[in-house]
């Protein structure tokens, strides 16, 4: 079975602004737009856009990553036996339908959106009921669980926000994942409080890895209990953030420039912000552990790139064995998309356990050296 995961936006052009409702055919761009093709459950290519078109976090229709998984198998889209995308589709069906509010944009129902530009794109007539929407996190959890070689494991989620949700907690045991919690993206994102405090130092989102590498340099005693009030650790491993008293930050810490020096006091503000952050998903973590009693985790989710926390967790001692999804933001979403339909509709052996991440397309003979004579005049 060919399955052909992708995520992104439904727009056929990049926009390299912050989403907005008025692309063509649709009001959400996304982020991080790829295609993943895989057979029996176990990849043949997969490719982010931004690869391709050098546009990084690239956020339209991913048009280019699926011409180039597919030339990479030789195949055709009227070879596919289901095409699955990474957000639900009633959620889009409601995205879409918003975005008509704010212009005349024609199109409300993503499973006709997603049909039609196949169709321009491809010139092929391809089925609507091959196509499949997953949850988001569904998604995440699916791109970290099935290619961790683990039977059975706890599996979480953390991002800024999927559908409704910013994150969730599942069990995977014998190839089938189970919600445990969902958790609600406007009380307790990680991914937007992560991306609302590195604002004061200047930063925005997709900056995250730079505070995340800035923080060891920083002492978090100086704004622990400034920061502390800002988020509380609840029972059942769930948490709450007020997002309404960020702003009461400027007092302590007024916004740095972006063109302006890094001092101590930033580093210190970052490392206080990464100990919160860490201290909220051990939270959770440790309560999910002891709930279960998995001795295995997966995880995945934009979140799941802060290598910092992965390592606490690691070193923790809550779990014999962490998998973190390499690809654990938007782009993996097209890999578990993919994985969450074929799941669903085979009762097949797991894929196999992930090796590697080395799925696009192949480098030619001499095609580098042909690339690098166009530039001869700017490089030695």
């Amino acid at each position: 079975m060919l399955v052909l995961g992708f995520s992104g936006g439904p727009s056929r052009v990049c926009d390299e602004d912050p989403p907005s409702f008025t692309s063509p055919l649709g009001a959400v761009l996304g982020h991080d737009s790829a295609a993943v093709l895989i057979e029996d459950g176990n990849v043949i290519a997969g490719v982010e856009e931004e690869r391709l078109v050098r546009i990084k976090h690239a956020n339209k229709f991913p048009f280019t990553a699926l011409r180039a998984v597919l030339a990479e198998a030789g195949a055709s889209l009227n070879d596919v036996d289901r095409v699955a995308f990474y957000f639900g589709e009633g959620y889009m069906d409601e995205i879409l339908m918003r975005g008509a509010l704010a212009g005349p944009v024609g199109i409300t129902s993503i499973r006709q959106a997603v049909q039609l530009l196949l169709n321009m794109e491809f010139g092929v007539d391809f089925p609507a009921s091959r196509l499949h929407f997953v949850n988001h996190h569904l998604a995440h959890a699916a791109s970290a669980y099935y290619p961790s070689g683990f039977d059975r494991s706890l599996v979480a989620t953390f991002d800024g926000r999927g559908e409704n949700d910013c994150g969730v907690v599942m069990q995977g045991v014998g190839g089938a994942l189970e919600y445990r919690c969902r958790f609600d993206a406007d009380s307790m994102s990680l991914g937007d409080f992560y991306t609302s405090l590195i604002a004061f130092l200047g930063y925005r989102i997709f900056d995250e890895y730079k505070v995340m590498g800035l923080a060891p340099y920083g002492d978090p005693a100086r704004f622990r209990q400034k920061l502390g009030q800002l988020y509380s650790l609840n029972p059942e491993g769930t948490w709450t953030i007020d997002f309404q008293r960020v702003w009461t930050l400027h007092e302590l810490l007024p916004p740095r420039q972006r063109e302006e020096p890094i001092t101590q006091v930033h580093k210190d503000f970052a490392a206080a912000l990464q100990e919160a952050l860490e201290a909220i998903a051990l939270h959770c973590l440790g309560h999910w552990q002891r709930v279960t009693g998995e001795t295995r985790l997966c995880l995945a989710g934009g979140v799941a790139h802060n290598c910092t926390m992965n390592g606490k967790i690691l070193r923790s001692g809550l779990f014999e064995r962490v998998f973190v999804q390499p690809a654990a933001h938007d782009g993996g979403c097209a890999y578990g998309a993919a994985l969450a339909v074929y799941a669903r509709e085979q009762r097949a052996p797991a894929p196999l356990p992930l090796r590697d991440l080395y799925w696009g397309p192949r480098v030619k003979d001499g095609e580098i050296e042909r690339e690098l004579a166009r530039w001869g005049s700017f490089i030695s």
